[in-house]
C-alpha cells in the first residue's frame, strides 16, 4: 500500500527523484479482523507480548495476516520457505507474460465502457473516531490490527492507538519512550498486534537515530531494531506482513529487502538488489507487495518493478522498461481478479496507474484521474497504496479525492459521507482489512488541530 520520503516537520514529500544520487491482499493488518460493530479488547492488553528467542521465535500460520486485500479476493496463502529461501510451492504456470515496454504494448483508449456515474457498492463513509490532532504528512501511516485496534502514525507526534467500542475508536497516543525517531515513514502491526515503525534518516526528515522500531505493550516501551548496515540511510518505505507472520521492508538507499521473523525486533537481508549487478544502482525500494500465485513485488527507483515467486529469495524485471521511460515505480495492488495494478509518477509516461491484462499485456487504467491535481503537483503525484476492498472494489486517495474502482476502471471520486466543509482525504493514508477499508482524513483550512478515522464497509 506505500512509500513515503518525509521532507519536513510539515509532512512535506520530496519531489520525485529523476537523477541518482552522488554520494512508493485484504491486509495492512490481519484477516481475521473482527466485523467492525464488534467489541474489542482492553487497549493495554490487547497485544500481551512474550520474551522473544532469536530471529526463530515462534510464529503464527495460516491466514491470519497479510498486506492488501489481494491475498483474501484470490485466497493464496504464501508458501513456507526454508533457510535458503526456496519456496515449497512452485511458481504458477499461468501467470501473465509482460516483456513489452508500456509505449509499445499499452493501449491508450479508454475503456468503451467508461461512465462518469458511480456504480459501485452502495452505503458511504462513517466517521469512527477523532484526534486531536491532525494529519500533515501521507503514506503508509494507518493500520487495522487482527484484533480491531486501528493505529495511525503522526511524523514528530507518534502514534495513536483506537481501541474500539461500540464500533468507533478512542484514540490515545502512545508513550514515546525509546522510540528515538520521529520522523515516521511507514507503520504495520505484526502478529501480535504490536505496531512497527519505519522512520526517515536525519538527512531526510528523521528526528534522531534509528529507522525501526516496535512497541512493547506489556512495558509501553518502543525498542530500536537490530538491522545489517548500513541499513536504511534515507527511509523506510514500506512493510509487509506475510501469513506466517514474517515481516518484510523496503527502503533506501541500501537497495536491501530486509525480513524479521522474530516480530520486527531483528532484520536480515533477504535480498540484495545492488548485488545483482555491481555498479548498477537501484536507488530506493519504493514498496513491496504480494498477489495472487505468491508473486511478490517490488518497485525499484531506477530499475522499475521487480517480482519473484520464492518470497524474495530471488528477482527478476516484471518488464524490460528503463526508468526514464516509465517514471518512478510507487506501488502495486491488484484487481479482485488478480490482475496487477501499478503507479507510476508523472515523469515521462503521462499516465499514472496501468493495468497488466493476462493477454494484452499493459493496459492503461486511469481513467477518472485525469483532472485530479495528482497530474500537475509533484508533491502530491504518487500513489503509493493500491486497496482491494473485501467486496472487490479498489480504493485510492489523493490529495483532491478518495476514488475507487472495479477492474481497473474507471475511477469514480467517493466521498459520500465525508464532512468536506471539515474534513479532506490524504494521498495513501489508507488501509483495509477483512471487513471495510479506513480512511485517514486531515483537517480542511483554517483548522489545523483536528483529524478524523472514517470507515467503509461496502453497504
Amino acid at each position: 500500500m506505500l512509500a513515503v520520503g518525509i521532507a519536513s516537520a510539515a509532512g512535506c514529500a520530496e519531489p520525485p527523484s529523476t537523477t541518482p544520487r552522488d554520494a512508493s491482499m485484504d491486509a495492512p493488518a490481519g484477516r481475521d479482523a473482527p466485523a467492525p460493530d464488534a467489541p474489542a479488547p482492553d487497549p493495554d492488553t490487547s497485544a500481551p507480548d512474550a520474551t522473544d528467542e532469536g530471529p526463530a521465535a515462534d510464529l503464527p500460520t495460516g491466514d491470519s495476516v497479510a498486506h492488501d486485500a489481494a491475498s483474501d479476493a484470490a485466497s493464496h496463502d504464501l508458501p513456507e520457505t526454508n533457510d535458503a529461501g526456496a519456496s515449497d510451492v512452485a511458481a504458477p504456470l499461468d501467470r501473465p507474460v509482460v516483456d513489452a515496454d508500456v509505449d509499445a504494448a499499452v493501449d491508450v483508449a479508454r475503456p468503451p465502457d467508461a461512465v462518469a456515474g458511480d456504480s459501485g457498492a452502495p452505503g458511504a463513509w462513517e466517521r469512527v473516531g477523532d484526534f486531536a490532532n491532525g494529519l500533515w504528512q501521507w503514506g503508509h501511516l494507518v493500520a487495522i490490527a487482527p484484533d480491531g485496534t486501528a493505529y495511525v502514525g503522526r511524523v514528530n507526534t507518534g502514534v495513536y492507538r483506537g481501541a474500539r467500542r461500540d464500533g468507533r475508536y478512542t484514540f490515545t497516543l502512545l508513550p514515546n519512550a525509546g522510540l528515538t525517531n520521529l520522523g515516521l515513514s511507514a507503520l504495520t502491526v505484526n502478529a501480535r498486534g504490536e505496531p512497527l515503525v519505519g522512520c526517515a534518516a536525519p538527512m531526510y526528515g528523521g528526528t534522531g537515530p534509528g529507522t525501526l522500531f516496535r512497541f512493547h505493550p506489556d512495558t509501553n516501551v518502543w525498542s530500536t531494531a537490530t538491522v545489517p548496515a548500513p541499513g536504511y540511510t534515507r527511509n523506510v518505505t514500506d512493510f509487509y506482513r506475510a501469513p506466517d507472520g514474517s515481516i518484510y521492508v523496503t527502503g533506501g538507499w541500501a537497495a536491501r529487502l530486509l525480513r524479521s521473523t522474530d516480530h520486527g525486533s531483528t532484520y536480515t537481508v533477504r535480498f540484495n538488489f545492488d548485488a545483482v549487478r555491481p555498479g548498477t544502482y537501484y536507488g530506493l525500494l519504493f514498496s513491496v507487495e504480494v498477489g495472487p500465485g505468491n508473486e511478490m513485488v517490488i518497485g525499484a527507483e531506477t530499475e522499475s518493478f521487480q517480482h519473484s515467486f520464492d518470497l524474495g529469495a530471488t528477482f527478476t524485471p516484471l518488464d524490460a522498461a528503463t526508468w526514464l521511460q516509465r517514471g518512478n515505480p510507487y506501488g502495486t495492488g491488484f484487481t479482485s481478479r488478480g490482475e496487477g495494478l501499478f503507479s507510476r509518477a508523472r515523469d515521462a509516461d503521462p499516465a499514472k496507474v496501468y493495468r497488466r491484462d493476462p493477454t494484452r499485456g499493459w493496459v492503461r487504467a486511469d481513467t477518472g484521474l485525469d483532472s485530479d491535481p495528482i497530474n500537475t503537483a509533484p508533491a502530491n503525484g504518487w500513489i503509493h497504496s493500491i486497496v482491494l476492498a473485501p467486496w472487490g472494489e479498489n480504493f485510492i486517495a489523493t490529495l483532491a479525492s478518495i476514488y475507487r474502482a472495479r477492474d481497473g476502471g474507471p475511477w469514480v471520486p467517493f466521498m459520500t459521507g465525508i464532512d468536506t466543509a471539515v474534513y479532506g482525504p490524504y494521498p495513501n493514508v489508507i488501509a483495509a482489512d477483512g471487513s471495510c477499508v479506513y480512511a485517514v482524513t486531515r483537517p480542511v483550512a483554517p483548522r489545523s488541530d483536528i483529524g478524523a478515522l472514517y470507515r467503509y464497509c461496502g453497504r
